[in-house]
């Protein structure tokens, strides 16, 4: 019977304790997330792709949620499984440590995966944050301020290390926080 489904969400008990242990989120909201993720999982995948869970109401409006459902999907498959998604969620809600949110936050910025911030993304993450109404010149120039001030090893590179730097706990808890919370 403990690997029983709920009858409520589908999801095994099992599964939801083990997720619960994962995140910061109680085995109540995992079931409540589940829900809600089944519903979008039209074709019964398992999975769900950034157009489905970019409707979600809770995230419409934030322009980050492109780049964040990138930063979630590390197979780079155009979906994410329901662990990924709560995972993620869990990494940017105020529950989570300081430092597990801003190795989230970096993720984010990281487009191309490799570990480290090149000047290409800043100007990509700065064109988001600023809704393109930044002259390009202005833009370039905060990037290589950015990176000026921050990489020790001048390398013309930003890593981890030197990233968290640039954001302090009030940053996190102000701008890189969300406390998605399920609703049923």
């Amino acid at each position: 019977m403990g690997n029983a489904e709920s009858a409520e969400t589908g999801l095994d008990r099992e599964e939801g304790k083990r997720l619960s242990e994962l995140t910061h989120f109680t085995q109540e909201e995992i079931h409540r997330w589940f829900v809600r993720f089944d519903l979008l999982d039209k074709d019964r995948t398992g999975s769900v792709g950034a157009p489905y869970l970019l409707a979600i109401p809770d995230f419409k409006g934030n322009k980050f949620l492109p780049l964040i459902f990138r930063a979630m999907d590390e197979e780079n498959v155009g979906k994410l499984t329901f662990e990924r998604f709560v995972r993620a969620l869990s990494a940017v809600s105020s529950r989570a440590p300081v430092e597990e949110r801003k190795r989230f936050v970096f993720k984010v910025y990281d487009l191309d995966r490799d570990g480290q911030l090149s000047a290409t993304e800043l100007m990509s993450v700065f064109h988001i944050l600023t809704s393109n109404s930044i002259h390009e010149g202005t833009l370039k120039s905060m990037c290589e301020n950015t990176i000026a001030s921050l990489d020790s090893d001048g390398d013309g590179l930003i890593t981890y290390d030197e990233f968290k730097v640039l954001i302090g706990e009030a940053d996190m808890d102000d701008k890189f926080t969300r406390d998605y919370l399920p609703t049923n």
